[in-house]
């Protein structure tokens, strides 16, 4: 098990509902990766809780520990008892033993559009050719786009329209990340390193005024997006985005 002191004490606050006493704030939790799951540790009325997703399923739940860390070791027991040395797609969605990656749209809350992907594109097309290889976060022009893990930019592409572009970023850990729909002249040049939460670029627009952040997830190492033709398997390093950003935060 990895000892909670690796991540230190107070990193990754969220707030959860349960527990909480009527009309009382819920207490700060801690929130961590774990094998593709995603570990809740708090303290409740019933000393220390934990709660184990993977996906948005909630797979156990337990209370009545002593402690933090103990909470969080009986969370990766009850992980490691669901699927016993699994290691499949979702654990490539976020980094082992890193902290949750951040809400890439941090002036909104977590919401986006999980139907658009796989969706025929274009949109506006008649006989539309290619598959949505992401997607959309509904998100105004001119706000910013931050970086949901410390990484790399490893390339910058045009995208649609004059006023939009595409960033590939590498995290140290996870898989890359595609910010698609950025404004031109916003975002840092090839090589640039940035922090977990650091400004990455801000939203563009698209040659009809739609605004909207595209985000898309491919498997770590990836150095460029495929294509994703329609009635065709996606690309075999594509991967779900809905996986990444059930297991985001907000700052």
């Amino acid at each position: 098990m990895i000892p909670l002191w690796i991540w230190g004490v107070g990193l990754g606050l969220l707030w959860l509902s349960g527990g909480a006493k009527k009309g009382v704030p819920p207490v700060p939790a801690l929130k961590f990766a774990y094998k593709g799951f995603v570990i809740h540790v708090r303290e409740g009325d019933d000393r220390w809780q934990f709660l184990v997703e993977r996906g948005k399923k909630v797979i156990a739940t337990g209370k009545g520990l002593p402690n933090a860390e103990a909470a969080l070791e009986a969370g990766q027991m009850a992980a490691d008892d669901y699927a016993p040395g699994d290691q499949g797609e979702e654990s490539s969605t976020i980094g082992e033993g890193m902290l949750a990656p951040l809400w890439p749209a941090p002036t909104i809350p977590i919401k986006w559009n999980e139907d658009s992907f796989g969706s025929p594109r274009p949109w506006d097309a008649k006989k539309p050719t290619k598959s949505h290889m992401g997607v959309d976060i509904k998100v105004e022009k001119g706000e910013p786009v931050i970086a949901p893990e410390a990484g790399v930019i490893i390339k910058t592409q045009g995208w649609r329209g004059p006023n939009t572009r595409g960033v590939l970023f590498q995290p140290d850990v996870g898989p890359m990340l595609v910010f698609g729909a950025v404004a031109p002249g916003s975002f840092p040049p090839k090589g640039t390193r940035l922090e977990r939460g650091q400004q990455i670029a801000i939203v563009g627009e698209y040659p009809d005024g739609s605004e909207m952040l595209h985000f898309e997830v491919w498997e770590h190492g990836t150095q460029k997006r495929g294509e994703w033709f329609i009635n065709q398997p996606p690309p075999p390093a594509l991967i779900n985005p809905s996986k990444y950003l059930a297991a985001t935060v907000t700052q």
